[in-house]
Parts: structure tokens; sequence; C-alpha cells
């Protein structure tokens, strides 16, 4: 195998793993979107409902801050 065939492979893997990095990075992106959804579903419903107190409201908004913002959960967390 010449050098070009040999330096296109490496360049090829090189490409691949960076994609694939980029793939685990989007799919936690969306997990994290997904969650907040869910959680402001959830909030709209405990506030409609007259016997929600206001801790499970509180407890509601605290966990969407810690998705929107984990690096107030964990300042060591430079990913965050």
């Amino acid at each position: 195998m010449d050098y070009d065939a040999k330096a296109s492979i490496t360049e090829l893997r090189k490409l691949r793993d960076e994609l694939c990095k980029k793939q685990k990075h989007w799919k936690s992106v969306f997990e994290v979107k997904d969650a907040i959804v869910q959680e402001l579903k959830d909030l709209k419903l405990f506030i409609g409902d007259p016997n929600s107190s206001k801790e499970e409201i509180t407890k509601k908004i605290e966990a969407l801050l810690t998705l929107m913002e984990p690096q107030l959960n964990n300042a060591k967390d430079c990913n965050g």
C-alpha cells in the first residue's frame, strides 16, 4: 500500500472517531431536551392542580434548573 493510501485511511479513521464523538454529544443533548420538556409538562400539571404544594412546585423548578445548568450541582464538571 502506498503512502497516500495509508494517509487517507488514517484520515478516514480520524474523521470517523470525530463523528462518533459528536453523535454521542448530540444524543445526550436531545436526552436533556426531552427531560426538560417532560419536567415542564409535569410542572404545568402541578401548577394547575389546587392540591399541589408550593414545595412540590419548587422541587420541579429545581429539577428544571439542574437539567439546564448542571454545573450548579457539580462545579467540578467542566463539560456541563
